[in-house]
């Protein structure tokens, strides 16, 4: 839909948003007022020192008043001539006008007038005359400095930040000039030789100076006073545009819209077929389209209401069809064991009731979010396995971060739970999207979702031409989502099933070698234990008898005495293999504790490296591989003086289990008459129970390996 965004003549480059232009506008505002104020400031502080600055000129000319007063009374004649106080009240009559021209600095001037001269009031007392007492050079030593204090308030007011100004500088350096060069001999003259006409003359040409120096202050002053106006002038009328463009704006942007809303909701009350087409800021365009697209919507869902409903009738069989084979697969997984042969022909056939949906069953072991470097186990449905030539197949862990099955866009996973342990993830994948009926689509999940992904995208319509083709359709219109997380659930139960009967084996297997290790330790042990007495007690009474061969029956009692103490030792390591039992889920944590025990006994390293899925194995499979690798780190321990051990455990493609330990000791001796070796021959005796083979070699450059291999049961079993 072509729609035309307005956008203000005003504000072309901001973004075309309400929230946006408001705050700019406001920003505006308050910049302008903050601003002004500033300079506003700014003016009053430099303007602060013009009246006294006006006022120091002034008191110049009254300063220049009193030198004439002050020489002509020293002359001891009248102050002035009739002549001269003409001019000297028509200077000052001059003077007057211009400092009332000045409103505000006008009562500074006045009384600066009206007081005596300042420097002079200070050094002379106010009860004597002015000259009763002051000689002619106090006289003339006075009346400089009073008027060089002056010249340099002046001088240092015009070098002020703010008030340096070339004309007034040029002007106030003549006042200093004529004072330096003609006023102030002129006075030296005047004072010391008692003749004031040329002091006058000068004098009034000085007093014109210093009054163009007030009218250039004066000027000055105006001028900054006329700049504050006319800039508070001009934030008044930008403030008016300002508000003039938001109202401008709220009339086309907010008005306008709110209107062809109201006026479509109440076309759409009325079953009318409405669109609007909103052109102002971006809230009200995306709320326009928010209800075209409402409207739509509601229409399309409406008129393909009725294809839906026989879509999902004509689909029913189809459903009940999956539910059936749902059933017989659990019946069948409650009356066997499980087995992974099985387990993939489980999923083949669900793969072939959902023809349109790749799956993929990945099993780790139990303990994979604390022990991350375990092998991984994959299978397959038809379909994948002939695109991808995939079958059962074990993963590194590495591969798993970058499987392009988990990770591939679209894939639904659902976690294989029980337990309250996760025994993996059914992977699916579906192969077309084709967008056409009712589809619950979950999120791609971690193990650590719910067990239900939520759906997305729960309703697509469909238009009347694939309503008409409907039955040909070979998308699933049941419900997918449930059917696979039962399926999930039930290869979940197949675990917790067969880990129960582990558990109830080991608990068999235990009471058992509980009963051996009684029997044993009540009958061999104490017969043991009575030999080494007697053995002792032997030795005790040869010492007393001085016979000339006791050397050679106590070489004959010491080989018994060995025997029986190593006898008793394999003892004491039968009865502790007899009540070896295996916790909850923990044989990774029994082989590792095997290894940390007989590392601390030994002295030596022990390094392990399981990336075998504990789930394959039985219980007894376990128990026996657990013995095998005490039984080798047994021998290093007593025979190899090793310094590093090490044990890996994996499996193969195949299922075939390897386990493999290594030392770095001594190596076995070819002439050893084999007295201690007896270990060896149990750990044969077990890899065969286990249905494999265990080789027992040296290694280059020195050192013996172990290994064993075997198949597990859960990979043996058939299918009938």
């Amino acid at each position: 839909m072509q729609k035309s965004v307005c956008r203000s003549r005003f504000l072309p480059s901001i973004s075309n948003s309400l929230p946006v232009r408001a705050w700019c506008a406001v920003a505006i505002v308050m910049v302008m007022a903050v601003g002004m104020a500033m300079v506003s400031g700014i003016l009053a502080w430099i303007a602060q020192s013009d009246a006294e600055a006006v006022n120091t000129a002034g008191s110049m000319r009254m300063a220049t008043y009193r030198i004439n007063y002050l020489v002509v009374k020293q002359e001891n004649r009248p102050a002035q001539t009739p002549a001269n106080a003409q001019a000297l009240a028509n200077q000052s009559t001059n003077h007057e006008s211009q400092v009332q021209s000045q409103p505000q600095i006008q009562p500074e001037i006045q009384s600066q007038q009206l007081s005596p001269n300042d420097a002079l009031s200070r050094s002379i007392p106010a009860s004597q005359p002015i000259d009763s007492h002051l000689s002619k050079d106090e006289l003339l030593a006075t009346l400089t400095q009073d008027m060089q204090s002056r010249l340099a308030q002046l001088a240092h007011y015009e070098q002020s930040q703010g008030n340096r100004d070339n004309q007034i500088n040029q002007q106030i350096d003549t006042i200093r000039q004529i004072w330096t060069t003609e006023l102030q001999p002129a006075l030296e003259t005047s004072v010391r030789e008692g003749n004031s006409d040329a002091l006058y003359a000068i004098s009034l040409r000085y007093i014109d100076n210093v009054d163009k120096l007030v009218k250039q202050i004066q000027t000055r002053n105006e001028h900054r006073q006329s700049l504050q106006q006319n800039l508070q002038i001009g934030a008044l009328l930008l403030t008016i545009i300002i508000m003039l463009a938001g109202l401008h704006e709220m009339q086309q942007n907010v008005l306008i819209p709110v209107g062809q809303l109201r006026k479509a909701t109440q076309q759409f009350g009325k079953g009318e077929d409405t669109s609007v087409n909103v052109a102002g800021y971006e809230e009200f365009n995306e709320l326009g389209d928010s209800f075209n697209q409402m409207t739509s919507t509601l229409k399309a869902y409406q008129n393909n209401l009725e294809a839906e409903v026989a879509k999902k009738t004509y689909h029913l069989t189809q459903s009940n069809q999956a539910l059936t084979l749902l059933y017989d697969f659990a019946k069948q997984l409650n009356q066997q064991p499980v087995a992974y042969a099985r387990l993939q022909v489980l999923i083949e056939q669900f793969g072939a009731v959902l023809p349109n949906f790749d799956i993929s069953l990945c099993l780790h072991d139990a303990n994979l979010h604390n022990d991350n470097f375990k092998d991984a186990m994959a299978m397959h449905s038809l379909g994948i396995r002939d695109k991808r030539h995939l079958g059962r197949s074990f993963c590194h862990p590495a591969h798993c971060q970058t499987c392009d099955i988990k990770h591939d866009e679209g894939v639904w996973v659902y976690p294989i739970n029980s337990l309250q342990t996760q025994w993996g993830e059914l992977l699916v994948k579906p192969r077309h999207h084709h967008g056409k009926g009712i589809r619950k689509q979950p999120q791609p999940t971690n193990s650590a979702t719910s067990q239900k992904p939520s759906p997305i995208n729960r309703i697509t319509l469909l238009d009347e031409q694939n309503w008409q083709n409907f039955a040909d359709s070979q998308e699933p219109f049941f419900d997918e989502n449930e059917l696979l997380n039962t399926l999930a659930n039930l290869i979940g139960l197949m675990f917790a099933g067969k880990k129960q009967r582990e558990q109830e084996h080991q608990l068999i297997l235990s009471e058992e070698r509980n009963t051996m290790a009684r029997e044993l330790h009540d009958s061999l042990a104490q017969s043991l234990s009575y030999l080494k007495m007697q053995v002792s007690m032997l030795t005790t009474l040869l010492k007393d008898n001085q016979n000339p061969n006791n050397h050679k029956i106590e070489q004959v009692l010491s080989q018994t005495k060995d025997g029986l103490n190593g006898a008793y030792s394999q003892l004491r390591e039968l009865l502790a293999t007899f009540r070896l039992k295996i916790e909850e889920g923990s044989f990774d944590t029994a082989l590792a504790q095997a290894g940390d025990e007989f590392a601390n006994k030994g002295g030596f390293a022990v390094h392990l490296d399981n990336r075998l899925m504990s789930i394959n194995l039985t219980a007894t499979e376990q128990v026996d591989l657990l013995q095998i690798t005490r039984e080798a780190l047994s021998n290093i321990n007593r025979h190899a003086q090793a310094k590093n051990a090490h044990i890996s455990l994996s499996q193969n493609q195949q299922g075939v289990v390897s386990l493999h330990i290594q030392d770095d000791g001594v190596g076995l001796q070819p002439k050893d008459d084999g007295q201690h070796h007896y270990g060896m021959t149990i750990m044969q005796e077990r890899s065969h129970s286990l249905g494999g083979e265990c080789q027992i070699n040296n290694v280059l450059p020195h050192g013996t390996a172990v290994r064993v291999q075997f198949l597990p049961q859960a990979f043996q079993q058939k299918i009938e």
